[in-house]
């Protein structure tokens, strides 16, 4: 897939047809799928090119606000665009698009630069400056230039919409297992190894540290159960986030403990899927009784990445 991440970047007239799947997508999850699948299904049976219109946010993002931590990095978004079937994405900078009015966004951005002849997007979509376009208006410039808009009804499981709102809110509460199947897959941290205190050489459990990207979610502190990718292979691993409590940390890492496996990993990209919540942070009262837990949690994970592995390979 073809990432343009600025507006000069994209000169249009290169996808002279397109439809486009349009939102914010923040933690593509099933609700954002429904609307970028339905907008691959369009172009597939148009003859069309499938596409997306997004932004980023960058560092306009409000970090120390939790509810809008970011669920997956703009690298990982784009990675399940492509894996969905979308063959390019405008994603340019808030700042480069929020001053446009809805008429100009639509003319300019969809219309010259992306080349729509078909826009899908969810029933609260907004765009322009201030948010003021709607999906009514919407709908009104596509009929004067003739082209189609399919509106994407939100899903919903059980009976709660799936919004990044309610993800937000079970991953601080440590509900790993059933924000997956909200986002439909588990929360994922993918950031390069870096130099730990290395306690666990010592207590037979060595471990990789990763810090947590700015503005990204930290789920609830605690020990988790992890799905950990190395060179294409996937391991069992037992996931402590937070502070160490009993040998201690200045900042909130994710550190993994990864079964049946050794090696040097410092500065690799290494993929930890977050499965289920094993327990809170604890300090424990000596090293001996922190080694005997983290071998505890180690059995129960392995259990557990088990009978869910399948879901990564093939």
């Amino acid at each position: 897939m073809r990432v343009f991440d600025a507006l000069e970047k994209m000169s249009g007239g290169e996808y002279p047809g397109s439809v486009v799947a349009l939102g914010f997508f923040d933690g593509v999850h099933a609700g954002h799928r429904a609307v970028l699948c339905r907008a691959v299904q369009e172009a597939r049976r148009q003859g069309l090119t499938p596409g997306v219109f997004t932004f980023r946010t960058g560092s306009r993002r409000p970090a120390s606000k939790r509810e809008a931590a970011a669920l997956l990095t703009e690298e990982q978004k784009w990675d399940i665009f492509d894996t969905l079937g979308l063959e390019f994405c405008l994603c340019p900078p808030f700042e480069e698009v929020a001053a446009l009015q809805p008429q100009d966004f639509f003319t300019s951005v969809l219309l010259d630069k992306m080349g729509a002849k078909g826009l899908c997007c969810g029933r609260d979509y907004r765009f322009g400056q201030g948010a003021v376009g709607n999906v009514a208006l919407l709908r009104e410039l596509c009929e004067a230039q003739g082209i189609g808009l399919t509106v994407v009804e939100e899903v919903v499981q059980g009976e709660t919409p799936v919004r990044s709102t309610r993800i937000r809110e079970l991953l601080l509460a440590g509900e790993a297992e059933q924000a997956a199947r909200l986002m439909g897959r588990p929360l994922m941290l993918d950031t390069p190894v870096i130099k730990g205190n290395q306690l666990g050489r010592t207590i037979g459990s060595p471990t990789i540290n990763q810090e947590f990207p700015p503005g990204f979610l930290i789920p609830r502190y605690g020990v988790y159960a992890t799905l950990v990718q190395v060179d294409g292979k996937s391991y069992a691993g037992v996931t402590n986030v937070g502070v160490k409590p009993t040998v201690g940390s200045p900042m909130p890492l994710s550190e993994t403990y990864i079964l049946d496996f050794s090696g040097d990993l410092y500065g690799q990209r290494i993929r930890v899927y977050f499965l289920q919540f094993l327990r809170p942070e604890q300090k424990f009262a000596s090293i001996d009784a922190l080694k005997e837990k983290i071998q505890e949690n180690a059995a129960t994970a392995r259990g557990i990445v088990e009978e869910k592995k399948g879901d990564f390979e093939g």
